[in-house]
């Protein structure tokens, strides 16, 4: 039993690696971040759980012509290199002061932790009846001058403002 419940979780965060490498290939970043990494997306990851290690297979792959750069950051206070921040567990204070330097520096922020997207994080994973969706911070977004394709927004439950 415990080795079904370990699969099912593993095959939860592989899902979830998969969506946000499919975010990327969605997400237009202003054009002074993106040319700060012309041949590079670097993908940061901060906090501890399973969603950061999931991440770790995207190292190499292609989105929108950039091969992506997984690096794991001890804390999250030299995002300068960064275009993604996907955040683990975190204290919550950590968690808002990570938000708030991301947004500042223009990054793509992305977790699966609860009620992500209304406490100011751009995009949400949440898990669901067996299915994982993801929830989307439009005003979020728009602080850290992120445009997200409308072909992504169908697919999205839109979340406007931030819960503090």
């Amino acid at each position: 039993m415990a080795a079904a419940v370990e699969a099912a979780s593993i095959g939860e965060y592989q899902v979830k690696a998969a969506m946000v490498y499919n975010v990327t290939k969605y997400v237009e970043w202003p054009s002074e971040t993106a040319n700060a990494a012309a041949a590079q997306l670097n993908l940061c990851l901060v906090g501890k759980g399973a969603l950061g290690t999931a991440m770790e297979p995207l190292q190499g792959l292609d989105a929108k012509g950039k091969k992506i750069l997984v690096r794991k950051l001890a804390r999250p206070d030299d995002l300068s290199a960064c275009q993604v921040l996907v955040l683990g567990e975190m204290e919550k204070r950590q968690l808002l002061g990570a938000l708030e330097a991301a947004a500042e520096k223009e990054i793509l922020t992305v977790s699966d932790l609860p009620r992500f997207a209304a406490n100011g994080g751009i995009v949400g994973l949440v898990a669901e009846g067996g299915r994982v969706r993801f929830e989307i911070n439009l005003t979020a977004a728009k602080r850290a001058k992120i445009k997200i394709s409308s072909q992504l927004l169908k697919l999205a439950r839109i979340v406007h403002g931030a819960e503090r």
